[in-house]
């Protein structure tokens, strides 16, 4: 019973000393946490245009980038058409806002213009492609 006890409180020590030297996670801070949300908002729309796709599968990203210091969402996509052919196009998501464009729609050449358009960016390419590769396993 002695060394079950001793035996308790070396462990019991060990844990704790183990422990001190763990420093707890760094909060984020605002801008971290402003870049994270922004790529969640890209991948979320990268997904929304592939499932609206006639052929999802075909869909390849060209470029999709975050405009600064704003942050809305641009996307250049390539995707088989009707006709079988690969096509292009574009599509945004303003900042602070939930609703997409893409180039066929109404009021997208003002939007893309307003808002992508010879902007400065922080390009997300590789990270959303890789997100959306993820998603799909």
């Amino acid at each position: 019973m002695k060394v079950f006890l001793i035996v308790a409180v070396i462990l019991l020590f060990t844990v704790v000393m183990c422990r001190k030297d763990e420093k707890p996670p760094e909060p984020k801070s605002t801008i971290e946490i402003e870049e994270e949300n922004e790529l969640k908002t890209a991948v979320a729309g990268a997904m929304t245009i592939k499932k609206n796709l006639k052929d999802p599968d075909s869909m390849k990203l060209s470029k999709v980038f975050i405009t600064e210091p704003h942050g809305a969402v641009c996307y250049e996509y390539r995707a088989r058409n009707s006709f079988g052919g690969m096509g292009m196009a574009k599509a945004a998501i303003a900042a602070g806002r939930d609703a997409m464009l893409t180039s066929e729609q109404k009021g997208f050449t003002a939007l893309w213009n307003k808002e992508c358009a010879g902007k400065y960016y922080r390009e997300v390419t590789e990270t959303v492609t890789r997100a959306l590769a993820q998603m799909n396993k």
